[in-house]
């Protein structure tokens, strides 16, 4: 595949799975965690900075005593440690590790959550749609508007493609959203090198990273407003749709976007 229809090649040099551990890192002020909440779908923790939180990308299957118990352990740990566990195997501890990173790095979304939709909506011919995950209301939205799309599942769903076919088929999207919850397994790794350059690029959910080493894409993500229910919701198993309520959606445009303002 030729260089010029894959992601800024240059970004990808720079950008590897350290880039998001490495950019928390230099936010710490106070290296103290100030508390957390693990439950059987999402995690959140909270600095000095902020308060982040993840997606676990499968349930835990954890009792609530081993939940309290690890909750109690992580509490202990510097913020420098809990944020090295994004790079362990266990996609479980990865997801506390990427939760300690959204605490420390929320503070820097400066805009609204970005609208794909108006990637869509415009009088040149329908685009090519990417879709890492098969999101319902993205694919309803897509087909409604007669735009080409090309889903990427782990799970066999039926007109759906593998990961591994993203070499072959992504390049050719015009718009790409993607999952930041993919961040748990590191799958999104795997995505990045088969992204046009010329494409429209968005990561998107609340364990979305508000990172200056993603500046490549728009990045959405929340911001928790009351940290108590939400803890406490997530110790009883909630997932992170059913705590909108007590969210606010956020934001950063590209670094290409805000280079032309």
């Amino acid at each position: 595949m030729p260089v010029n229809v894959r992601l800024s090649s240059l970004w990808l040099h720079k950008f590897t799975k350290t880039s998001l551990p490495k950019e928390a890192l230099h936010s710490i002020v106070n290296n103290e965690v100030v508390d957390c909440a693990i439950g059987d779908r999402t995690v959140a923790v909270e600095s000095d900075r902020g308060t982040g939180i993840a997606m676990l990308y499968a349930k835990s299957n954890r009792s609530r005593k081993q939940l309290d118990d690890i909750e109690q352990s992580v509490r202990t740990m510097t913020l420098e440690s809990l944020v090295g566990t994004y790079l362990e195997d266990d996609p479980f501890y990865a997801s506390i590790g990427l939760a300690a990173i959204n605490s420390l790095l929320i503070e820097k979304s400066d805009t609204p959550a970005p609208d794909y939709q108006n990637a869509f909506l415009h009088d040149n011919p329908p685009v090519h749609l990417g879709l890492v995950g098969y999101f319902a209301p993205v694919v309803h939205f897509a087909k409604k508007h007669r735009q080409k799309l090309s889903v990427f599942e782990l799970r066999y769903i039926p007109d759906t493609f593998r990961s591994e076919d993203a070499e072959k088929e992504m390049p050719s999207c015009d718009v790409v959203i993607l999952t930041g919850s993919a961040f748990s397994n590191r799958s999104i790794h795997h995505y990045f090198p088969c992204i046009s350059a010329r494409a429209e690029a968005y990561i998107l959910g609340p364990s979305t990273p508000m990172a200056d080493c993603l500046g490549r894409f728009f990045l959405g993500s929340s911001r928790i407003l009351r940290n108590k229910p939400v803890f406490d919701a997530i110790r009883n198993n909630a997932s992170c749709g059913s705590l909108r309520q007590w969210m606010e959606k956020t934001g950063r445009v590209s670094q290409k976007q805000r280079i032309q303002k």
